[in-house]
């Protein structure tokens, strides 16, 4: 099971680490669920996006 952390709400803009084609990237928050989090991506090669990463992506929340 992921740890989400604290900080992490709907509407959060988190940093994603890479993951093997992609770059570090910044992803708004739509919902949280047990092990990921849906939304879309706001940089990167996959901007405007939809995805599902999971939680253990999660790098940062860099506005909760």
């Amino acid at each position: 099971m992921s740890i989400v952390p604290s900080t992490l709400r709907v509407g959060s803009v988190v940093r994603l680490a890479p993951l093997d084609d992609l770059p570090r990237h910044l992803f708004k928050v739509h919902s949280i669920h047990d092990g990921f989090v849906t939304g879309v991506a706001l940089t990167g090669p996959l901007r405007d996006t939809y995805g599902e990463p999971e939680t253990d992506l999660i790098e940062e929340v860099v506005t909760p």
